[in-house]
């Protein structure tokens, strides 16, 4: 294991906790599980960028995240594509 490797790590699970707050209290479906991981996905490898520029995993990581945008209006339109999609019978 590499010195990057564990950076990384850091910063991926720095990723996900600040995530797990985002997503607090919002009942997951699929899709949202989906936007989540996507998201999460991205924010580690822009994390990783930072940290190549000599970021901490955490600094790194919490310079990402505001990348992302508005998690909450996010999840509102998945949440109202999926409403919109079910059948009303």
């Amino acid at each position: 294991m590499t010195a990057t490797d564990d950076t990384t790590r850091g910063s991926a699970m720095e990723i996900h906790r600040l995530l797990d707050e985002a997503f607090a209290g919002v009942e997951m479906t699929a899709d949202l599980q989906d936007l989540k991981e996507e998201m999460r996905a991205n924010l580690v490898a822009r994390a990783a960028e930072f940290e190549r520029e000599g970021l901490s995993p955490v600094a790194a990581a919490q310079r990402a995240m505001p990348e992302a945008g508005d998690i909450r209006s996010l999840i509102d339109e998945v949440e109202t594509a999926t409403d919109a999609a079910t059948p009303a019978w």
